[in-house]
């Protein structure tokens, strides 16, 4: 799948996004600072469709700062959470696959504490989990579904039928329904390969993060915890202090530096310590597809047809935006 993230600076930019969007041939779309105080998100997307595309308009339901547009449609029973700073919904891909997509846009850490902003991190890290959760234990009752459906011995059917109204943990029923199947070869087999798809969180995180991929608030246990190794991240987790928290894998760090272009925002500071380039836009994802990034699929734009969205000195051209465009692709994600 393709996805596109853009911070627009409430400029109007549709004719840009429109090429953005066909050229690049997205199924997924993040907006930040998106004007649509005269349902420009509406014109957007009939523009798209006079071109022969179909997107659906993710419903804004706290009138917050983030816009969404999908190929996919998103039922309101997956928009799991709406709130000012991040949104997180879930759609189902071509394979009917369930993704969990987070298009965060947190606070400047030019207007608010670091304190502060630990603190929003770590309730979107919350929301986050809670809705990983959510869908695994989904996915647990497909699987569950599925191996009743097979099942011939009424007492196994039974047995299982307790646990899709569990309240264990997940790793403590998938032990418990292996328990069950272990004397069932070929219902053990098929749990066993199906296993995976029940735990595995497709879940990537896009957005304006406000915060450098190398900054504390990315890189700390108990924030983000987005690692620049993709081999680290797929330990999946570490235990500090005797607290356990997860991983993420953050291809971005791939991008900061010479070689790979400047970043995706400029800011010159009077302060000692002064970055001037930045790589605020990000995305992330979990370990468990972090062998699907491939880091040449991962663009900055700074020109979109005929639209230059830089200055002559490479900065950001803040009459179009103050952000460049984020624009990568994942495969089968």
């Amino acid at each position: 799948m393709n996805y596109l993230f853009w911070n627009t600076n409430r400029n109007d930019n549709n004719h840009i996004l429109e090429e953005l969007i066909i050229d690049g041939d997205c199924d997924f779309v993040g907006l930040a600072e998106y004007n649509n105080d005269s349902g420009e998100l509406i014109e957007l997307r009939k523009r798209l469709y006079d071109k022969g595309l179909i997107y659906y308009i993710v419903p804004d339901i706290n009138d917050n700062r983030i816009n969404i547009l999908s190929r996919y449609e998103i039922l309101p029973n997956y928009i799991f959470t709406d709130s000012k700073y991040f949104r997180i919904v879930s759609i189902s891909n071509s394979k009917g696959e369930k993704i969990l997509i987070a298009v965060v846009h947190f606070p400047s850490k030019l207007h608010i504490k670091e304190s502060t902003m630990n603190s929003i991190l770590r309730s979107f890290r919350m929301k986050l989990e809670d809705a990983e959760q959510i869908l695994q234990f989904e996915r647990l009752k497909e699987l569950l579904d599925n191996i009743i459906n097979m099942a011939t011995d009424k007492d196994i059917k039974d047995k299982l039928k307790i646990y899709n109204k569990s309240d264990l943990n997940i790793g403590d029923i998938i032990i418990k329904i292996g328990d069950v199947l272990i004397k069932e070869k070929k219902l053990y087999q098929y749990f066993e390969i199906n296993k995976a798809y029940v735990l595995n969180r497709y879940t990537l995180v896009m957005g304006d993060f406000n915060i450098n991929p190398f900054e504390d608030s990315m890189v700390n246990a108990d924030t983000l915890h987005a690692l620049s190794s993709k081999n680290i991240a797929k330990k999946i987790r570490r235990i500090v202090y005797e607290e356990s928290y997860d991983m993420f894998y953050n291809p971005m760090w791939n991008k900061l530096g010479d070689e790979n272009g400047d970043g995706t925002y400029y800011y010159n500071s009077s302060q000692i310590t002064n970055y001037y380039w930045n790589i605020l836009d990000q995305f992330i994802v979990r370990p468990e597809i972090a062998d699907i990034v491939n880091v040449n699929d991962i663009k900055i734009i700074t020109q979109v047809g005929k639209y230059i969205l830089k200055k002559d000195s490479g900065i950001p051209d803040k009459g179009i935006s103050d952000h460049f465009p984020l624009y990568f692709k994942l495969g089968g994600v």
